[in-house]
């Protein structure tokens, strides 16, 4: 007599282990805490220079909000030690977009402080 037909055994459930969580690796865990510490720099500066962080962190190309997003990324990068991409990465821009954005506002800050129009501080 001929066997009936049996399905096979069904495979077992993976059990999700928190070792193979990605959100768990140092990686994430140090870009999260560099956007909470850059989300609190971009705060505090938009507040003391009066722009809507809104604008500051969104495409605005009004000048007080450039100027607000240079000073932020200015200060992130020599304050906090963020690499260009990991600042980029906070804020939703390319790399070069913020090495170009934190090199016109140290041009500023050259101009502003120096007695030879910056030319000397900018050229180190």
């Amino acid at each position: 007599m001929k066997q009936p037909y049996r399905s096979p055994a069904p495979k077992p459930k993976r059990v999700h282990k928190p070792e193979s969580n990605p959100d768990l690796t140092p990686r994430m865990a140090m870009d999260r805490l560099a956007t909470l510490h850059a989300l609190e720099t971009a705060r505090a500066i938009c507040d003391r220079a009066g722009v809507d962080i809104g604008d500051a962190l969104g495409r605005s190309n009004h000048p007080s909000a450039t100027l607000a997003r240079r000073c932020i990324w200015t200060t992130l990068r020599h304050t906090l030690g963020l690499s260009y991409p990991e600042i980029a990465r906070v804020f939703g821009r390319d790399h070069s977009t913020v090495m170009s954005g934190i090199r016109q506002r140290e041009a500023e800050l050259a101009a502003m402080y120096s007695s030879d129009g910056g030319e000397s501080w900018a050229a180190q």
